[in-house]
């Protein structure tokens, strides 16, 4: 696959972040699989980063891959330094701190990643989106989910799935408390979407029956990997983030990997990439493809 750098209509609602960087497929009828970045990083430099360990267009031919950038922001981390940031962080060593003032920039980037998706969606019912990130790009595409979002955009049952590394959940603990509020996943996942849009400024959502009616059509799946060392995110909190999800009915599949930091390592984008493709609905044509092709070039001369 060939990296090109394209600029259409989600890229022109920011004036401050770069258009995203996007990895093309040859193939024509294709998923398309978006990347968020860490705190101390942008889209093209992390789309190196994961291109580097492993040959996405081998392991994912039916799929575009998409690295955006967040908005440049004071980020409070960093002294208040303008870096390409989803949400402002003050403390790595305690994501709850400074909480309020994550709201606006989590409000911005939500609405854009929601965007970018819209601008995305396939005519071909098939084709689906997929999304996630590493670190900070985790904890956007988690609220992105629970937020209900893609509910308002009606674009939900277009989702593939929603893929995790070394994150955490914004508003954790106050997101736990508004769970035990409700009475079966249902409930439990509106309060949770009405709580989030409220404290973020996003629009109330229509009715009730059109909020959960996509999610009882097709369930979403969501892969979360996190190192057992890693200093930065504490796996603990990806446990909670882990936790929240399945309390409102999310299938998580949930994977550690031992003596791993805060990075991303080849066996878990391997694993990352193995989750997409069975969550796919294009990978029994990708199967078909394959045993079709040249049949015979893989079969040994015994003579």
């Amino acid at each position: 696959m060939d990296p090109t750098h394209i600029t259409s209509s989600y890229t022109l609602r920011s004036l401050d972040r770069p258009p995203p960087f996007i990895v093309e497929s040859p193939k024509i009828n294709i998923n398309t699989l978006i990347l968020l970045h860490g705190t101390s990083s942008s889209g093209v430099p992390f789309s190196k980063e994961l291109m580097e360990q492993v040959d996405f267009g081998l392991l994912l031919p039916r799929t575009k891959l998409i690295f955006p950038s967040g908005s440049l922001r004071k980020t409070t981390v960093f002294g208040g330094n303008l870096t390409h940031a989803w949400f402002d962080i003050a403390d790595f060593s305690d994501r709850a701190k400074g909480e309020e003032q994550q709201k606006e920039g989590l409000r911005e980037s939500t609405e854009y990643l929601g965007g970018l998706i819209v601008d995305n969606e396939s005519d071909d019912e098939k084709l689906q989106v997929f999304v996630g990130g590493f670190s900070q790009g985790c904890a956007l595409s988690m609220l992105l989910l629970l937020s209900g979002e893609l509910d308002a955009l009606m674009v939900s049952e277009r989702l593939g799935g929603v893929v995790g590394l070394s994150g955490w959940l914004p508003f954790a603990k106050k997101l736990s408390e508004v769970i035990t509020l409700g009475d079966g996943l249902e409930e439990k996942r509106v309060l949770v979407q009405r709580w989030l849009r409220r404290e973020l400024g996003l629009p109330s959502l229509a009715p009730r029956d059109r909020t959960v009616l996509p999610w009882k059509k097709r369930d979403v799946t969501v892969f979360l990997a996190h190192g057992m060392n890693d200093p930065k995110v504490k796996v603990e909190w990806g446990e909670n983030m882990r936790r929240v999800l399945e309390a409102v009915g999310f299938k998580v599949e949930w994977k550690e990997y031992e003596g791993m930091g805060h990075v991303t390592e080849p066996e878990e984008l391997l694993d990352m990439t193995e989750f997409i493709k069975h969550q796919s609905n294009l990978h029994g044509r990708a199967i078909q493809e394959a045993l079709v092709t040249s049949p015979t070039d893989s079969i040994p001369n015994l003579q």
